[in-house]
C-alpha cells in the first residue's frame, strides 16, 4: 500500500494527512494495549503502521506513551528485587 505522499508524486510541501481507517485503527488499538499495560501488545500495533506515516502527530503522540510507560515499567522492573529489604 502506498502513503499518501507517493501517491501525489510532488514534493512540495503538504498539509497533515490523514492516517486513513486501518491506520487509526492500529493507533486506537496501541492506546488499547496501553491501557490494558500491554506495552509489547501496543508496540506491534505501532508497527504496524505505514511507515511514512509514523511521524503523524497522533502516532507520535502514543508512541511517546508506550516508550514512557515501558520505561516506567523497566524501573520497577529493577527495583522490585530489593523491596523486601531493609
Amino acid at each position: 500500500m502506498m502513503c499518501p505522499t507517493e501517491l501525489t508524486g510532488s514534493s512540495a510541501p503538504r498539509r497533515k494527512h490523514r492516517l486513513g481507517i486501518r491506520n487509526a485503527m492500529h493507533l486506537r488499538s496501541a492506546e488499547y494495549w496501553l491501557a490494558l499495560g500491554e506495552i509489547h501488545e501496543a508496540l506491534l500495533e505501532i508497527e504496524k503502521i505505514q511507515r511514512c506515516l509514523r511521524k503523524h502527530p497522533e502516532v507520535i503522540q502514543v508512541a511517546q506513551k508506550i516508550k514512557t510507560e515501558a520505561r516506567l515499567i523497566e524501573e520497577e522492573v529493577i527495583l522490585e528485587p530489593y523491596w523486601d529489604r531493609e
